[in-house]
């Protein structure tokens, strides 16, 4: 099939788990309310959860956009009920960055880092 397809495919699946309720697409906008940075957060079913197209305006990069939204998504989706989140970096880059915001590295070469819900004592 060729990238059209491909990018067809992969969207279908992601608005059928959105109106399964098992995830969605988050943004953060500008004072003019553009869209800057956006990302989607979508579950599998057994309380993990994966973020998808994590994504920032050139103009807006390096100002902290995607981390603030990655914190707040992810945090808000951990303090309701799912249990480990799960994001995939391309480059070392973002990954050091995700590292900041509580993500371990559980996997390579590709930079699979997880952050898990707080456990009683942590949360404490």
């Amino acid at each position: 099939a060729d990238f059209r397809t491909y990018l067809e495919i992969k969207f279908a699946s992601y608005r059928r788990l959105r109106d399964e309720g098992r995830g969605d697409w988050y943004g953060a906008v500008d004072d003019r309310r553009r869209l800057i940075a956006g990302c989607g957060l979508f579950d599998d079913g057994c309380g993990v959860a994966r973020y998808q197209s994590v994504v920032t305006r050139p103009e807006w990069r390096r100002r902290g956009v995607a981390s603030a939204l990655v914190s707040q998504v992810g945090s808000w989706a951990l303090a309701n009920g799912l249990q480990k989140i799960v994001i995939v970096a391309q480059e070392e880059g973002p990954a050091r960055l995700y590292k900041t915001l509580g993500f371990a590295p559980v996997a390579t070469p590709a930079w699979t880092l997880a952050r898990s819900a707080p456990t009683h004592e942590e949360a404490a």
